[in-house]
């Protein structure tokens, strides 16, 4: 008796799902719309705007295995820390308008000149390769697309 409620039981089962999807012939079964991601303009920015009288820059580093327990210091043409890079994080600092030159240094040494305009933002992506005893730190100039995409994987420093 026992045997026969099981094997009844894992009949019905069996037969359950082909039951609900029975259909009419030459119907179709809806599929599901597919789902955009959102575009990096509908993405929002966590920096916000420049000031009106002053340039903004933002510094980042994406999450990256490589060079991960390394942190870089960002210099400014005067040789002063501004900030340092660590994985997974950004920080941005106002700049007077007129020229100027941040770098890093590890086995090489990499520097970013700019033009800072008024009410302007600039993004510098900071990424380290490797090198022969330490990394080797890059600074590149990028679109504001690709920090916003990658801001959701990213931490404030300051």
């Amino acid at each position: 008796m026992r045997c026969a409620v099981t094997r009844s039981m894992l009949f019905a089962l069996l037969l359950a799902p082909s039951v609900l999807v029975a259909q009419e012939p030459g119907q179709r079964t809806p599929t599901p719309a597919a789902v955009e991601p959102p575009s990096a303009s509908e993405r929002s920015n966590p920096v916000g705007p420049a000031p009106a009288d002053k340039g903004l820059i933002v510094f980042f580093r994406e999450p990256n295995v490589m060079g991960a327990a390394m942190g870089v210091t960002v210099r400014n043409g005067g040789n002063a820390e501004v900030g340092s890079l660590r994985n997974g994080r950004y920080f941005a600092l106002t700049a007077e308008p007129g020229t100027h030159v941040y770098g890093v240094q590890g086995e090489t040494r990499d520097v970013l000149k700019l033009e800072v305009q008024p009410g302007k933002t600039y993004y510098v992506q900071g990424s380290i390769d490797m090198g022969l005893l330490a990394g080797r730190p890059n600074l590149s100039l990028v679109d504001e697309a690709t920090f916003v995409e990658l801001a959701g994987k990213l931490e404030s420093d300051k």
